[in-house]
């Protein structure tokens, strides 16, 4: 009979560790949770620091008690494994003490004033839709928050149930082993019957309780891909915004030193038209002094003609010679008079031309 209970034993405690698994497995799924809100795209530096430490010890826990291959309590093949289960289970409630909720409702704080940054503060083309979308994801991540919270509360109950059905358990097969005057057999299958059945009901209110918490990450999840789709959208916008305006910018460059160039030829063509203006002017002022002093020229011819007439007469004429010497001199001095003023219109229109720029 105490061979039967050390084996009823044994098997429950081996239902125990499954339980006791599922209840690491609860951790486990809060890792997931916090690598879910680690990786939200432009807000680690909001919500990254305030998760993902505590990512890193439930990781530790995690991997310092799944990997330790000399835990009785991992190779279930000795009468020891429901005598130490008790330290286990205390091992499993110190670790159950991670603030997991409320690291949540920080990130959620934390995604709540993402969303007013989004929406207040930036220039995006769809901030209003993208603050939109990270309020809901927030809201959905102060609900899983919750879900978590009393997902603990569950476990940690259950544990500490766990915990008393083994220790009754064993108090039931010590006492039984003691009792020689009763069946031991019955009352350890009495005591190991409840022990299940309350187990099992654990185990069904904790997967019912899973069941809701992971759908409510695959609805997080599917936010957090709607997110992050708008957030990738907006960085191709913001990118391609970013391409068109250093190329405005080198266009822009460009036309301006061009526009610098003209503006200085402009001005020097500007100068040589005015330039061009006062030259034709002085032109124009030459051209009259130039046909002055031909008029004057051809009244000097004439003269001189008129002069040779005269002289030419006079030899056989009754006009005295001192009359022709006069007239003579009278005719140079008119003309060394209209030489002295076509020389000095020359040297004035010399000193009035301007030189033109190249």
């Amino acid at each position: 009979m105490a061979r039967l209970g050390t084996v009823e034993v044994t098997f429950f405690a081996m239902k125990s560790a499954l339980f006791l698994g599922i209840a690491t497995g609860l951790f486990g799924m809060v890792n997931i949770a916090t690598e879910t809100f680690c990786s939200i795209p432009f807000a680690s530096s909001v919500i990254a620091p305030k998760i993902c430490s505590f990512s890193n010890s439930v990781n530790s826990f995690v991997h310092q008690h799944t990997s330790d291959t000399s835990d009785p309590l991992l190779r279930p093949d000795t009468a020891q494994l429901a005598i130490q289960s008790a330290s286990w289970v205390e091992t499993h409630l110190l670790a159950a003490n991670y603030p997991a909720p409320l690291v949540l409702a920080r990130s959620t704080v934390a995604l709540q004033e993402l969303g007013a940054i989004v929406r207040y503060n930036s220039k995006l083309h769809a901030r209003e839709s993208l603050a939109t979308q990270i309020d809901v994801f927030a809201l959905h991540t102060h609900s899983i928050g919750r879900d978590l919270s009393q997902l603990r509360v569950g476990a940690l109950g259950a544990v500490g149930r766990l915990s008393v059905y083994i220790s009754h358990l064993l108090q039931t097969l010590e006492g039984e082993r003691m009792n020689r005057f009763s069946d031991p057999h019955a009352a350890v299958q009495r005591a190991h019957n409840y022990a299940i059945t309350q187990i099992e009901h654990e185990l069904g209110t904790l997967h019912s309780k899973c069941e809701s918490v992971l759908e409510a990450l695959r609805v997080a999840d599917q936010h957090l891909l709607t997110v992050t789709a708008s957030v990738q959208s907006e960085w191709s916008l913001q990118t391609t915004e970013a391409e068109d305006k250093r190329r405005m910018d080198g266009v822009l460059s460009g036309l301006w030193s061009w526009l610098g160039s003209n503006v200085v030829e402009k001005e020097k063509l500007e100068a040589n038209f005015k330039l061009l203006s006062r030259l034709q002017q002085e032109v124009s002022g030459a051209s009259l002094n130039v046909k002055s002093t031909m008029h004057g020229l051809e009244t000097f011819q004439e003269q001189l003609a008129q002069l040779k007439v005269t002289a030419g007469v006079s030899a056989y004429g009754e006009i005295p010679l001192e009359m022709h010497i006069k007239a003579v001199q009278d005719s140079l001095k008119r003309l060394e008079g209209s030489e002295k003023k076509m020389a000095e219109r020359l040297l004035e229109h010399e000193g009035r031309i301007p030189s033109v720029e190249g």
